[in-house]
């Protein structure tokens, strides 16, 4: 539920978007209301310069935006291959070989579980079992996935506001995988 709020103010601009300027969807949605000679209702611009501009300005926030994402994926993959190389591949995980008690799932379509030798020393099978189906969790409720478009959706508001929602939404998956 948070994240279809989340994705409200982009899609509420979308469609506004998407009205203002198609003058179809506009005749599904408004009765004619014309009296004699009746034209579309489009906004009109009095200078070319000034939609131009304007055009630009879009166009450089979508390249920039574009660009931050195929970056962040770049080192992701970049990311995934380093780890997958320092671990010994397990029958339900990747064990990194590190002192620390710490367990994760990366990646949005094939996840993977990653557990340190730190952690599998200091819980018993019973307590690996109940973190592994709770990672698990993650993996069926694609929560990575989930996270990323909400961190997509979020890039319009300002980041102290975007970074709260974030959190709650992240503890929420949280939450959500440890009733599973």
């Amino acid at each position: 539920m948070l994240l279809l709020l989340l994705a409200v103010p982009f899609f509420l601009s979308l469609s506004t978007t998407v009205l203002l300027f198609l003058p179809i969807a506009e005749d599904s949605l408004v009765s004619a209301h014309c009296h004699e000679s009746c034209q579309t209702h489009m906004p009109l611009l009095d200078s070319l310069w000034l939609g131009a501009a304007g055009l630009l300005i879009v166009f450089s926030i979508a390249c920039a935006t574009l660009h931050r994402l195929l970056f962040n994926i770049r080192t992701a993959k970049n990311l995934m291959a380093h780890l997958l190389s320092l671990c010994q591949r397990s029958e339900r995980w990747y064990q990194l070989p590190d002192a620390q008690p710490v367990v994760f799932t990366l990646g949005w379509w094939r996840n993977r579980i990653f557990v340190t030798e730190g952690l599998l020393q200091r819980c018993d099978a019973r307590d690996i079992d109940i973190i592994l189906h709770h990672e698990l969790a993650h993996g069926r409720r694609r929560d990575n996935l989930r996270l990323l478009f909400a961190r997509m959706f979020l890039l319009i508001l300002p980041a102290r506001f975007a970074g709260t929602l974030y959190d709650d939404l992240h503890l929420f998956t949280e939450s959500a995988c440890d009733f599973a």
